[in-house]
């Protein structure tokens, strides 16, 4: 029967569930040994072969305490008050058994503690000045006490009084000897717990907008935080992606102007032409094109062209030379239409002609 495992066994402590609301229509149905739940990616549950291989989800329990239920938790340790009335190195013994010690009392907020622990009589604690008269000890390997709480003119040491006992009347101090029997207080250290990650957060903003850049996300050694000497977690805080990894737009930038090409005149003012390409570099990725002309002109060749002279108009003839028997007169032309300039060439042939005149014979008066 196929629900769309999205294959997440649970190995949790469940207890008491039985075919509620979180199971499919007629699940669990325990076909073909179905002994291990499942959690389908409806968020409902299955019985599924336990030999089955799936993916799975880990469940870590966050404790406040690892005493059992016989002990008293404060501040990483465990308190236990035993009833039985027994001497001081017995008292000891049976600590020591159970992984603990007699209590070392190291504050007056763990005397308080303690205190509200007793049953109404006193109880033996770890403290002794067996080896040395005077210079108490804990059991528990302190040898100097940062503080006290002894009753008013204690310790004395009458009758060889050598261990130390919480009085049940008011939580001071008494030294005892250790062969009295009393009840006792043992203590020992909590198990320490080591630290567990929380899940990452979410990722911060990319360092850049474009061309690959890395972001971060963070996690908490919180679940469970190290207590009790435990170990802070393995691994990173922090871990990072890359991001933004599409190309940054480039503009575009104009390549160097080309050469002027030929100009459209030889003389007399022309003009001339030159190009450019939007190639260094070419627009890319979305980026702005080149601003400006792909052209630019420029005048060229702007001296005067050659003129070249041409003849004006003959002018009228001048006098004969003679008035009979012939003579000549002569007319003139000059270079002027146009006159040449730039560099023109001149007029062609003379500028003057000539022609006979006044031809007829002439008469003697004499005749």
């Amino acid at each position: 029967m196929n629900f769309g495992l999205v294959g997440r066994t649970l190995p949790l402590r469940v207890s008491g569930y039985g075919t509620g609301a979180s199971s499919p229509g007629g699940e669990p149905n325990d076909s073909g040994g179905e002994d291990c739940a499942s959690l389908l990616n409806s968020g409902r549950w299955n019985d599924y072969p336990c030999s089955r291989s799936m993916a799975y989800i880990c469940e870590q329990t966050t404790a406040l305490d690892d005493c059992d239920s016989t002990w008293s938790f404060r501040d990483g340790r465990c308190y236990k008050l035993f009833t039985s009335e027994v001497t001081w190195s017995n008292a000891l013994k049976t600590c020591q058994a159970n992984s603990a010690n007699l209590v070392n009392i190291a504050d007056s907020g763990e005397n308080a503690f303690v205190y509200g622990l007793l049953q109404g009589k006193s109880v033996w604690m770890g403290g002794f000045d067996g080896p040395t008269e005077g210079s108490w000890a804990w059991s528990g390997g302190v040898f100097t006490w940062s503080y006290t709480n002894w009753k008013a003119g204690e310790p004395n040491n009458s009758g060889d009084e050598d261990c130390n006992a919480m009085l049940d009347s008011d939580g001071t101090w008494n030294d005892g000897n250790c062969l009295a029997t009393l009840q006792f207080m043992c203590e020992k250290n909590t198990p320490p717990i080591n630290g567990g990650w929380a899940g990452f957060g979410s990722y911060g903003a990319c360092s850049k907008t474009c061309g690959g850049g890395t972001q971060t996300r963070s996690r908490t050694c919180t679940n469970p935080a190290p207590q009790w000497g435990g170990d802070n977690c393995p691994g990173s805080a922090t871990e990072s992606q890359a991001c933004n990894t599409n190309a940054c737009p480039i503009d575009g930038n104009w390549a160097s102007w080309g050469s002027y090409d030929t100009c459209t005149v030889t003389c007399g003012g022309g003009t001339q032409q030159r190009t450019r390409t939007c190639t260094n570099p070419a627009p890319q990725y979305g980026g702005a094109d080149c601003s400006g002309d792909t052209t630019s002109s420029q005048s060229c060749n702007t001296n005067p062209c050659p003129i070249d002279g041409l003849w004006a108009s003959w002018g009228s003839w001048g006098s004969c030379t003679v008035t009979c028997g012939g003579g000549t007169q002569d007319r003139f032309r000059t270079c002027t239409n146009p006159a040449p300039q730039y560099g023109g060439a001149d007029c062609v042939d003379v500028n003057n002609s000539t022609q006979d005149c006044n031809t007829q014979v002439c008469i003697s008066k004499y005749q």
